[in-house]
């Protein structure tokens, strides 16, 4: 997939992960991409290259903490790359896409502690 996005990908200023020795120690080892953190992201794209099928991986580094507005930033690149929502035509260079935040969301850091305790 890369070569078809490659221009695209180009054009948008995205990094492409670095790429680093598979076994350090080793001076002929191959390259490989590591995605510390990333859960099964790796072995999918490992798996998607050895069946080659097309892939894309679209990463953002984070700190611990509310990462809604990481989410939401993550998904507004996807949108710049794809355009899957258009910006208004009134508008063009609003930022503020019509995104919704699940309702789930709500409570990803539990239900606070009650005003009682206070």
């Amino acid at each position: 997939m890369q070569k078809s996005v490659q221009n695209k990908i180009k054009s948008l200023n995205w990094l492409e992960m670095e790429k680093s020795k598979c076994i350090p120690e080793m001076s002929d080892s191959e390259f490989c991409i590591r995605i510390p953190g990333g859960g099964i992201t790796k072995t999918l794209y490992d798996e998607s290259c050895s069946k080659e099928i097309q892939m894309a991986v679209l990463l953002k580094f984070v700190s611990e903490g509310d990462n809604i507005p990481d989410a939401v930033s993550l998904v507004e690149y996807l949108n710049e790359w794809l355009q899957i929502v258009k910006p208004s035509s009134n508008n063009p260079t609003a930022s503020a896409l019509p995104w919704k935040i699940p309702s789930s969301w709500r409570l990803l850091f539990g239900s606070g502690l009650p005003p009682a305790l206070f």
